[in-house]
């Protein structure tokens, strides 16, 4: 689900074809918000893709090939939707891609990574910036533990399957930009002295946005909740 503070004055969803194994039992997709930040909009997709079962990730398993027809899926999706202006686009969620082909070189990208990339730039329409990533000095951020619980069996750990994307138009001239990434980080949310050692096996991921207020924008005129910091500008945090 996507909950938001700002108004949504739009939305949408895509539901994929049935997964298998256990996914088959769930229905999965992608889902849109154009929440509204002062006078602008930001372009929200939260996804959440075909798992792998079992203990180590193939990149020619048969849950790559589902999670490959549903990469092309989102990407259209997007580009129906948030092609044909200049407001940011921020796709994120649990893309269920493992980015680290090996737990010893976080560094080094593995091939489904690399393909998924591709496919989201839909043919060129779109640049794709890896948020995580880039504030992460070039490395794979591990976004999931593998488990939740203390002492609990084999452990899956040093992944890293949650992404936050930034789609960035290649049609988009320069001086149409009005907003910035200030900063993305994975929030582990641990929880000392219980069973549990985090809420969940799967970190959160956190960004903050910086978007330009228009001309004559002033503070009367946002909405609750919007932050008032710089003069010219509006912050927005997405986490998920």
């Amino acid at each position: 689900m996507i909950i938001s503070k700002y108004p949504i004055e739009a939305t949408r969803e895509l539901v994929f074809d049935k997964g298998v194994a256990s996914d088959g039992f769930v229905t999965k997709g992608v889902l849109y918000a154009k929440v509204k930040v002062g006078s602008s909009y930001v372009h929200v997709f939260n996804t959440h893709m075909q798992a792998s079962y079992g203990y180590e990730f193939k990149e020619s398993d048969p849950y790559a090939l589902i999670r490959r027809k549903q990469i092309q899926q989102v990407s259209t999706f997007i580009a129906k939707i948030a092609l044909d202006d200049h407001h940011p686009i921020i796709a994120m969620g649990d893309f269920n891609v493992n980015a680290i082909r090996r737990p010893d070189e976080p560094s080094v990208d593995s091939k489904e990574y690399q393909e998924m990339l591709a496919a989201l730039g839909s043919n060129g329409l779109f640049s794709i910036v890896d948020l995580h990533r880039d504030f992460n000095s070039g490395t794979h951020p591990v976004t999931n533990s593998g488990r939740g619980v203390k002492g609990a069996g084999v452990s899956k750990g040093g992944q890293r399957l949650d992404f936050v994307f930034e789609l960035r138009r290649n049609t988009t001239r320069a001086d149409r930009i009005f907003h910035s990434v200030q900063h993305c980080a994975v929030l582990p949310f641990e929880v000392p002295g219980e069973v549990y050692t985090h809420i969940s096996d799967h970190y959160a991921s956190h960004v903050i946005i910086e978007l330009l207020r228009k001309p004559g924008e002033d503070e009367e005129g946002l909405e609750d909740g919007a932050s008032r910091g710089a003069s010219n500008r509006l912050t927005v945090q997405l986490t998920v």
